[in-house]
């Protein structure tokens, strides 16, 4: 569990919702604290189907904010 800011993050969920998107074929998300403001804030890896996809910029659908 993941504690971002007063709620509470479920990384498997986050990690679901990377892993619908096509390009994607594994996901792993993990909290990081950081001391302003302190809390921590969830981080992603993930590893992409299809190696060349990873000399482009980021699909523009993993920059869209989540929202609970």
């Amino acid at each position: 569990m993941i504690k971002f800011n007063g709620s509470q993050v479920v990384p498997s969920e986050l990690e679901a919702l990377l892993l619908d998107h096509p390009s994607i074929q594994d996901a792993a998300v993990v909290g990081q604290q950081v001391e302003e403001p302190a809390t921590e804030v969830p981080v992603a890896f993930f590893i992409l189907k299809y190696q060349h996809l990873a000399d482009q910029k980021s699909p523009e659908a993993l920059k869209t904010p989540i929202h609970s």
